[in-house]
């Protein structure tokens, strides 16, 4: 046997039609394995940003605040005027849930002294109100009938509160 070399693993005395096939065999193999290799990425990316986009979502259900526990309190009377007192914060507004007295005249007042994101833009849909606040701003709701419960939310509509009369 002679000392030739070697290319790609078959001797250089072979015919050079099986060299060629060879060739075709050892291209189409590692095209197919950049093929694989390329789906394979493909596929990993894909599911990471489903997995992040889920994670995302999770989060964020239910425009809740971020305090899963709703902060509930009741509105105070003065001078027969109903005044609501509530704090705007970048995480939400507190309390988020509040209950008041029906049919008499009554005063959201939010202090957003301190609030630089998106709860310093309010927004109560069914009674027409979207408002800018900055430091304490007084918002009239009016006299609202027993039953009624104003549902108001931030600029985003991220964060939301609710005002239940009875």
């Amino acid at each position: 046997m002679s000392n030739k070399k070697f290319s790609r693993g078959i001797p250089a005395n072979v015919p050079s039609d099986v060299k060629e096939f060879d060739k075709k065999i050892n291209t189409q193999a590692s095209t197919s394995i950049s093929n694989n290799g390329a789906s394979v990425f493909i596929i990993v990316m894909v599911l990471v940003v489903i997995g992040f986009i889920g994670f995302i979502v999770l989060n964020n259900s239910g425009n809740t605040q971020a305090n899963s526990t709703p902060n509930t309190t009741a509105a105070t009377t003065v001078n027969g005027q109903q005044i609501i007192s509530m704090t705007a914060q970048a995480t939400g507004y507190t309390p988020n849930i509040i209950t008041a007295k029906a049919n008499t005249a009554t005063t959201l007042r939010v202090d957003a002294t301190n609030d630089f994101g998106c709860t310093s833009g309010m927004r109560i849909p069914s009674l027409g109100i979207s408002k800018n606040l900055s430091g304490v701003t007084d918002i009239a709701l009016g006299a609202q009938a027993p039953g009624t419960t104003l549902n108001g939310t931030c600029s985003m509509g991220m964060y939301n509160f609710q005002i239940k009369f009875s």
